[in-house]
């Protein structure tokens, strides 16, 4: 098997494209944070346009494994990561620089 496209994981983990992103983000931001230590590493291959980052079928599980464990809202650890409209943690209504 070649590899999950990140549109075919995050349709299997149950999460938007978003969502993982965010999650990697996290895992580059916070590398040794157990939680991040839970999200599995994803390969690169070439692709026409550049690279494109592929997964196996164990990595799914890993991340559904991960997302069970993930505190829902912006409370968590990932709160400061989470949702749209959002820089470093704050909604941009109660930034005070704007």
């Amino acid at each position: 098997m070649k590899g999950l496209k990140i549109e075919e994981v995050a349709m299997r983990v149950g999460v938007s494209v978003q969502t993982l992103n965010r999650w990697y983000k996290y895992k580059k931001d916070n590398p040794k944070d157990a939680m991040a230590k839970l999200i599995p590493a994803y390969k690169k291959v070439k692709h026409p346009t550049g690279f494109m980052r592929v997964w196996q079928m164990d990595d799914v599980y890993k991340l559904i494994e991960f997302r069970a464990n993930v505190v829902p809202g912006r409370c968590g650890k990932m709160g400061a990561y989470k949702g749209k409209g959002t820089k470093n943690g704050k909604n941009k209504e109660n930034r005070t620089d704007t």
